[in-house]
């Protein structure tokens, strides 16, 4: 979970000579839904090796509901129901200075860590194929630009040589560290396994909150209570935090409350939903 990522944008020139490839099929998102059951596509992507939060039908469904609702589409490569590659896009109209240029970007924004992206190591035709039908509707868009995509295997790597050899330029801006946090596991368990200095200079803050504010316990909220119980804890924690005074917190906001509360629920009944809060004097202080 602790993997890299990179930004990469391309302009097509020509498509050169290219050899013949795989043809990528495109469709509206509904419909691609519509075809596949949650069971059947997260065990796709274990078979690929992707099983990401952000890959799963749950996730792309709440994020294209509220932030791409018109202009998702799902391009494809190899058999229907056995897809080699696959990205997730929207047309946006995104301003890079004084410009207002339609960009064609895979589906993701500031609240999703990882492109909607994913590519079979197995073949480096699938690769080509992808970006080759992504070209073909150029007419459409003035810059391709996949944020997120995982660096881990050379997948960006994969993407800007499959763009040259469709007589693209190709540019991967900038290369990053993931944010997420490596847990496995459950908190306790990953809790364990960090330094001890460390933990010993947690249990120090510990103390020192328990004797200013009382009693300090944490607990583990999983399921539906997650959803419910720990959601509205987590979003009365941010109302007193930085992100509140600083104009970032969720709460406030009426679509991500709805984003966010839709990812909640369905997590949730999942159970693939966990909510960890700081407990003190009876009181939520941390989550």
């Amino acid at each position: 979970m602790n993997a890299n990522g990179a930004t990469a944008r391309y302009c097509c020139r020509h498509a050169g000579d290219a050899p013949t490839l795989a043809k990528a099929r495109v469709e509206p998102f509904e419909s691609f839904a519509q075809r596949w059951s949650a069971l059947a596509w997260d065990a796709l992507l274990e078979i690929r090796g992707a099983p990401s939060p952000f890959l799963t039908l749950d996730w792309l469904e709440t994020w294209i509901a509220h932030f791409a609702p018109e202009e998702a589409r799902v391009w494809t490569v190899g058999p229907a129901g056995n897809p080699e590659a696959i990205c997730f896009t929207n047309l946006e109209i995104r301003r890079y200075g004084p410009l207002a240029l339609r960009t064609l970007r895979a589906c993701r924004n500031s609240h999703s860590q990882r492109a909607a992206l994913l590519v079979a190591m197995a073949t480096e035709d699938s690769a080509r194929a992808l970006f080759r039908g992504l070209v073909e509707t150029r007419h459409e868009w003035n810059i391709l630009r996949l944020d997120g995509v995982p660096t881990a295997q050379g997948l960006a790597d994969r993407l800007v040589d499959a763009a040259a050899t469709l007589g693209c330029v190709a540019q991967i801006d900038r290369r990053f560290a993931h944010v997420r946090v490596p847990i496995e596991t459950d908190f306790a368990t990953f809790y364990r396994a960090v330094k001890r200095k460390k933990r010993r200079d947690q249990e120090r803050m510990m103390r020192r909150l328990a004797d200013e504010h009382g009693q300090l316990t944490l607990r583990a909220l999983r399921g539906v209570e997650a959803g419910s119980v720990g959601f509205e804890a987590f979003l009365g924690i941010e109302r007193c935090s930085w992100k509140a005074f600083g104009g970032e917190a969720i709460g406030p906001d009426a679509l991500l409350r709805s984003f966010y509360g839709e990812i909640a629920r369905r997590f949730a009944a999942r159970d693939l939903l966990e909510v960890d809060l700081l407990v003190a004097g009876g009181r939520p202080i941390a989550a």
